[in-house]
């Protein structure tokens, strides 16, 4: 994770997730009423005498959260609430919205009160924190998967299911393909 900014006096952080436990941190540090601000893309309806009434448009919008999702295989946190601040006016403030939190993608989260030091604490270790460096590999006869441990999710990067011919229809091509599995 990286940190972009921090305003205190606001009860502002601004940060970039790097990898998925970071995402996991964000997850756990988003709470209802939190404000959270990004970049979103957003179908936005426009006068009724322009030709293209409903155009989608990168918008920079705040939401008051009101629930989070974490997605770790899609990498991921939805964030929804609604919207009350939103850097094009034709954006109806107090309509509901979803932020997707993505990797490399910055997020300003504002709290009402000032940050927790426990909440800085898990940060500041996602900040510094490195992958265990731990991979798992489960093999069977006919598959085999294998995933990256983290410090707060586990991510799988490859899954492996060769077609390998049952022994009833030709043994030497089924032992042969079980072989260079």
């Amino acid at each position: 994770m990286k940190f972009v900014e921090h305003d205190v006096d606001n009860h502002k952080l601004t940060v970039i997730p790097k990898h998925v436990d970071d995402l996991y941190v964000l997850f756990n540090v988003i709470l209802v009423n939190d404000r959270v601000s990004t970049k979103a893309s957003r179908r936005i309806k426009r006068e009724e005498g322009s030709s293209d009434t409903k155009k989608r448009s990168q918008i920079y919008l705040t939401v008051k959260t009101e629930q989070t999702e974490f997605y770790g295989f899609g990498d991921i946190i939805r964030v929804r609430g609604k919207i009350v601040e939103a850097s094009d006016t034709n954006v109806t403030i107090g309509s509901y919205h979803t932020i997707k939190v993505e990797l490399f993608k910055q997020i300003t989260i504002q709290k009402k009160e000032p940050w927790q030091e426990y909440d800085l604490n898990n940060l500041e270790n996602a900040i510094v924190g490195q992958s265990t460096g731990l991979v798992i590999v489960s093999l069977d006869d006919q598959s085999a998967v294998f995933a990256r441990v983290g410090t707060h999710a586990t991510k799988v990067i490859l899954e492996l299911d060769p077609s390998i011919p049952r022994k009833s229809s030709d043994v030497k091509q089924h032992i042969e393909a079980k072989n260079t599995f």
